[in-house]
């Protein structure tokens, strides 16, 4: 299965094409698109939404663009999941508790390397989010956001890249995910506690490729995603 690169299911060229061009969309304009039309265009009416449901709307709007140009992929996908079964939910449970030693390594290394370190600003804005409505929020990052953010970045990025190149494919993959999570506090200037930031996505980054190349299915590092966002979610509630 490892080096039986064949097993990985693909996007097609034409998906493949549409979800390139989507993906730095996605990633640039349309937050700010959605938040145009949310605030301003909104407002004109009255209406002023909160940042959390501007959110889901985002996430929203992300997943019909992604379901239009990916929509085979992912059915497709999704029948490959179930005819592995055993083996998809194995994989998203090994590569869960392989992430959390990561995260915990990861964690340890980032102590010893800085005394003063502040807070990851994304994760700062999630908690925000949270206390402004739970609801909304809960349903973008464990539904939504899964499944829009592994499609592209591991039915755009990684899976096409894999058979040219692993080491790329993965470094690639976890780059471009990292930097879609921090982009928009980069700029104001890149601290010495960005690059920190970045490492802080690297154990996720590792295991949602690794469940896909081993699984061979986008649905496993979806489900995988979602039990990660599931648990973040919770643990916020319970002690943010």
């Amino acid at each position: 299965m490892w080096n039986n690169l064949d097993y990985i299911q693909r996007l097609r060229k034409k998906e493949l094409i549409c979800g390139l061009i989507f993906l730095p969309i996605y990633i640039f304009v349309l937050p700010l698109a959605v938040g145009l039309v949310s605030y301003d265009l909104l407002g004109l009416f009255g209406i002023y939404p909160t940042e959390a449901k501007v959110t889901l709307l985002y996430y929203f709007v992300s997943l019909i663009i992604v379901l239009i140009i990916m929509g085979t992929y992912l059915k497709e996908s999704f029948f490959t999941f179930i005819r592995r079964l055993g083996g998809s939910i194995y994989t998203v449970f090994v590569g869960y508790f392989v992430y959390a030693a990561l995260l915990y390594a990861v964690s340890l290394l980032v102590s010893s390397l800085v005394t003063q370190q502040s807070p990851n600003p994304n994760n700062e804005a999630v908690l925000d989010l949270l206390r402004q409505n739970s609801k909304a929020m809960t349903l973008s990052s464990v539904i939504l956001a899964p499944i829009v953010e592994e499609s592209l970045f591991g039915g755009v990025i990684f899976a096409p890249l894999l058979k040219k190149n692993r080491l790329l494919a993965y470094a690639l993959s976890f780059l471009i995910f990292a930097f879609y999570h921090l982009w928009q506090y980069m700029i104001d200037g890149i601290s010495t506690d960005f690059f920190v930031y970045l490492l802080q996505y690297l154990p996720g980054s590792i295991v949602l490729c690794w469940t896909y190349e081993r699984s061979g299915t986008i649905w496993s590092p979806i489900l995988l995603h979602s039990l990660i966002n599931g648990a973040a979610v919770s643990a916020i509630r319970s002690f943010g």
